[in-house]
This record gives structure tokens, sequence and C-alpha cells, in this order.
């Protein structure tokens, strides 16, 4: 009797688990989901900082809209909020995960890779 009563509990106490993470999952942002979802791979793509692609937003941070290269040599316009404004010139990585950009760092020239340098340099808006 006793036996049954615990396998009912445990069966439960799973169910009830499982009813609250799949509540939780989908009460998330999309953003957040996409970020926490390990079957979505990162992607990265680099973009060159111009000013004229800046727009101030209104929390003190800027927003840049820049086309972003990927190692493929894909180019897709990139919007990005950036925490402060960024040195004019500079090549930033951006790792986004299906659209959504999670982060961005400053890379050098040399750590660029081969085929999005090339598609820089002969971008004429950079």
């Amino acid at each position: 009797m006793m036996k049954k009563w615990i396998i009912l509990l445990s069966a439960l106490i799973v169910i009830a688990t499982s009813v609250v993470s799949y509540g939780v999952y989908h009460l998330m942002p999309e953003r957040n989901r996409v970020q926490f979802n390990p079957f979505i791979h990162e992607q990265y793509s680099y973009v060159q900082i111009n000013n004229a692609g800046i727009k101030d937003a209104t929390s003190g941070t800027v927003e840049y809209t820049l086309p972003a290269w990927r190692e493929d040599g894909t180019m897709q316009q990139t919007t990005f909020t950036g925490m402060k404004k960024l040195r004019s010139g500079a090549y930033i990585r951006l790792v986004s995960k299906d659209g959504y950009i999670l982060s961005y760092n400053e890379v050098q020239p040399n750590e660029l890779p081969a085929t999005v340098s090339a598609k820089i340099a002969e971008d004429p808006k950079q």
C-alpha cells in the first residue's frame, strides 16, 4: 500500500514539474526562449562601425543599423543596441541566435575571416 502512494506521489511531482516548466517556457518572451534553446546554434557576423548608421536611443544607449557579413560572404542589414557609442572604424563581431543579437565585442582586423575582410573592403558604404 505504501509503495503505491510513493509511486503515485512521484508521478504527480514529475507531471507537475513538467507542466510548470512548459508553462514558464511558453510565457517567456521569444527572445529569451531563443537564448536558452540549446538546439538553436549561435551565428557570428561582423560589422564595421561608421557613425552614419547610429541612432541615439532614449535610455542612453546607441542603436546601430549596419550591414553585417557572415563567414560565408552573405550580407544582411542588422540592428543592434550598444551600451555606448562605439569607435568609428572598429570591427565588431556580433553573436546572434535566430536573428536576435546576444552580444558583441570588438575584434582586430587580423581576426576577421578572410571572406569577411574582403567583403568589407569592397563595400563602398564602409
